[in-house]
C-alpha cells in the first residue's frame, strides 16, 4: 500500500491511503485523507469518485463511531443531497443504516428530500434507509410502496417496514383490520 500512494492514478492513491488507515498505518493524516476523499467525491474523475464513495462506505461501515465517523457519514449524505452518484451513495447509506440504525438519521436528514426521485434504485435505497434509520414518520410512504409494480420498490418497502419492527407491523395490522388500503 505504501508504494501505491505514489501511483499515477488518483483513484489508486486514494484507495491506498484509505487502506493504510484501515490497517492502522499512516495515511498522511486523517484530515488529509478526508480532504482527499471529499475532493475526489466532488471531482470530475469517475474512477476517483467511485473509489472515494467505496472507501467512505467502508470507513463508515467498519470504523469506530466517533467525530471522524460523523464527518464521513455527513460527507456521503451531502454528496447524496447534491445529486452526486445518488443511486450508489443511496445504496451505501441504506447499508450503513442497516448496521448503525437510528444513529444515521440525524446526519442524513436531507435524504428524504429525494423521496420522489424517479430513479428506481434511488427510491428503493431511500425506502430501506427510512426503515433502518427509524423514520417512523415515513411509515405511510413506505407502506404505499408495498404494492408497487416496481419489484425493487416493493421489496425495499418490505425491508423498510420490517426494519421498523413492531411499529411497522402494528401499522400494517391496523390498516389490514380497518381495510384502509384494500382495493
Amino acid at each position: 500500500l505504501e508504494h501505491a500512494i505514489h501511483d499515477a492514478s488518483p483513484a489508486v492513491r486514494l484507495a491506498a491511503r484509505a487502506g493504510l488507515e484501515r490497517c492502522g498505518g499512516a495515511a498522511g493524516g486523517d484530515s488529509d485523507l478526508d480532504a482527499a476523499l471529499a475532493d475526489a467525491l466532488h471531482g470530475s474523475d469517475p474512477a476517483a469518485r467511485r473509489t472515494a464513495r467505496k472507501e467512505l462506505r467502508t470507513l463508515v461501515l467498519c470504523g469506530r463511531v466517533d467525530q471522524k465517523w460523523d464527518k464521513r457519514l455527513e460527507m456521503l449524505a451531502g454528496a447524496f443531497a447534491d445529486g452526486i452518484d445518488r443511486a450508489e451513495i443511496g445504496d451505501a447509506l441504506a447499508e450503513i443504516a442497516a448496521r448503525h440504525r437510528t444513529r444515521v438519521a440525524r446526519r442524513c436528514n436531507r435524504m428524504l428530500e429525494a423521496r420522489d426521485d424517479p430513479h428506481p434504485r434511488v427510491r428503493a435505497a431511500l425506502l430501506r434507509w427510512a426503515g433502518y434509520a427509524g423514520q417512523h414518520d415515513q411509515l405511510a410512504w413506505i407502506i404505499d410502496h408495498l404494492a408497487s409494480e416496481d419489484r425493487d420498490w416493493s421489496a425495499a418497502a418490505r425491508e423498510g417496514v420490517s426494519a421498523l419492527g413492531s411499529v411497522g407491523s402494528n401499522a400494517l395490522l391496523r390498516e389490514l383490520a380497518y381495510g384502509k388500503r384494500s382495493k
